[in-house]
């Protein structure tokens, strides 16, 4: 609006998008001061230089899972310890924002590196940003460390029926709890 042109906004998210307090912003983040990120880093546990025992990268509403089920283990044992990445713009890929929280953080070369998605494998972004992963861990010579999908396995089409989508996520949050509870 305080532009000279206009320029069309394309929202691509569920419904839960639209009230869930996790996606309201502040008026104060509507000022010029104030620019869209295309990335979002939620830091958990004792993040000493290094020391994060994973780094897991999403993209869309599963976030809201991946945080409560690791606010949930911390809240039990006070012994979670990773890093979040939400990837808030595919395209262009924010290559350079994500290297500069890498490089900043200095993960280890221990440090596991995972991407989750509630999509099947084949139709969510997982296929598109792992190439674009791949290339930025070679280049902060990470090379070893390699980006573990976590998801549902690659189908054909949508499932169709409610009850197996209801029983395909109850296992995408065992193994995200799995995950979370294994990595400390």
């Amino acid at each position: 609006m305080i532009r000279g042109y206009r320029k069309p906004l394309v929202v691509a998210t569920p419904k839960i998008g639209l009230k869930h307090s996790a996606y309201v912003s502040n008026v104060e983040e509507f000022s010029s001061d104030h620019k869209f990120l295309p990335i979002i880093v939620d830091n958990f546990g004792n993040q000493s230089i290094g020391q994060s025992q994973g780094v897991i990268f999403c993209s869309g509403q599963i976030f809201l899972e991946i945080s409560k089920q690791i606010e949930n283990f911390k809240k039990e044992t006070n012994k979670v310890n990773f890093t979040l990445i939400r990837i808030e713009e595919l395209a262009p890929f924010p290559e350079k924002e994500i290297m500069d929280i890498i490089k900043k953080n200095n993960f280890s070369k221990d440090t596991k590196f995972y991407w989750i998605q509630e999509e099947s494998m084949n139709m969510g972004c997982f296929t598109y940003s792992a190439p674009h992963l791949r290339r930025i861990m070679k280049n902060l010579g990470l090379k070893e460390n390699e980006v573990v999908y976590i998801g549902r396995d690659a189908q054909c089409g949508a499932n169709g029926c409610l009850d197996d989508h209801k029983q395909e996520t109850a296992k995408l949050i065992e193994k995200i709890k799995n995950l979370i509870s294994s990595s400390n």
